[in-house]
């Protein structure tokens, strides 16, 4: 079952540590990279369970909703997010202790506008796509098991 408050919950959660890493982000040289590498980890981490969330159960059930205009919302807004991942996973792996402490500024530069994307895409889901699982019905959700749509997307 899609729990679309649980969805909400952890949009608040991400969005105050996105928060945090704008003041961290904010500072005119590097900070303590402990901080800002425990707050990415708890960033990354919060982000994953969540994504997989929404790619495993919510895309999929409006994705199949006989609502063409429904399924073109989740189509687009599951293509934009999927760009969204595969760049902050990207960002992650080239900004390491050594490339932060060597080019703060364009690190600077290159979190805030994924920060940016990452906070556009959360206000897209909460106000174009959470209030579409009330227009198909939570009871839809409950009819396919989760492995039969992991099955799907294999």
């Amino acid at each position: 079952m899609i729990d679309v408050d649980r969805l909400h919950a952890e949009h608040e959660e991400i969005m105050e540590m996105a928060a945090a890493l704008r003041v961290i982000l904010s500072e005119p040289v590097a900070p303590a990279l402990g901080e800002l590498f425990e707050l990415r980890a708890k960033l990354t981490d919060s982000l994953i369970k969540h994504l997989k969330a929404e790619d495993w159960i919510l895309y999929p059930v409006l994705l199949q909703s006989d609502d063409s205009d429904i399924a073109e919302i989740a189509r687009q807004l599951q293509n934009q997010g999927g760009s969204f991942s595969a760049d902050y996973a990207q960002h992650c792996h080239r900004w390491n202790t050594m490339t932060i402490m060597e080019d703060w500024p364009t690190y600077q530069t290159e979190s805030l506008r994924l920060l940016d994307r990452l906070e556009n895409r959360i206000d897209r889901e909460e106000t174009e796509l959470y209030p579409l699982v009330g227009e198909i019905g939570p009871e839809t959700v409950v009819q396919k098991p989760v492995t039969q749509l992991v099955e799907r997307r294999a």
